[in-house]
């Protein structure tokens, strides 16, 4: 099976994750709330049927997975501040 999140883009998801558990907040809107547009977020939790207060690890790997995929631009900051996801980056010969 392919992975949820292609391994190129695993540092910046891995950011994404920790920030939603060791962000200001307690619940996972609160902690992710500044990353994503105005009601965004809350927006998804509903669609889901999930809490507004849904806890950081309340969510299963397809949620983190779909959060990834949702963020603004498609891009987000990886762990050293490179940036990760987005556009698809190739290398070799063209």
């Amino acid at each position: 099976a392919d992975p949820l999140v292609p391994a190129q883009e695993r540092s910046g998801y891995q950011h994404l994750v920790r920030l939603a558990f060791t962000g200001p907040g307690r619940d996972l809107a609160t902690g992710l709330g500044r990353r994503f547009p105005a009601g965004q977020l809350r927006a998804w939790l509903r669609d889901r049927g999930l809490p507004q207060q849904v806890l950081a690890r309340d969510l299963t790997a397809e949620h983190w997975a779909e959060l990834w995929r949702l963020r603004p631009d498609g891009a987000t900051r990886g762990a050293r501040g490179t940036r990760v996801g987005g556009a698809t980056r190739t290398t070799g010969m063209s």
